[in-house]
């Protein structure tokens, strides 16, 4: 395990490609570090799996938070109280 972290700290193994530029051939993305507004990718069998656990971990770590308010509810309220203000 702690030479496939090695790897991957180390960036021998991963790839941090930015926007507009093309994956290396037989990478796939793994996620997306959208403060850094950068694609994270790692060979095809690889990304997959780190995906998965990466997902697991963030689970673990901060748990579900559901939606406040239904998405539709607060756009109708919106939009009617902007007919309200015109």
């Amino acid at each position: 395990m702690q030479v496939v972290k090695f790897f991957i700290k180390k960036r021998y193994v991963q790839k941090a490609i930015k926007n507009g530029e093309m994956l290396p051939p037989f990478y796939g993305l793994a996620w997306y570090e959208y403060h850094r507004n950068i694609a994270i990718c790692l060979p095809v069998p690889f990304n997959i799996v780190v995906a998965i656990l990466r997902g697991c971990w963030l689970w673990i770590k901060h748990g579900w938070h559901g939606v406040a308010n239904n998405p539709r509810d607060a756009y109708a309220q919106g939009y009617r109280d902007g007919k309200r203000k015109n």
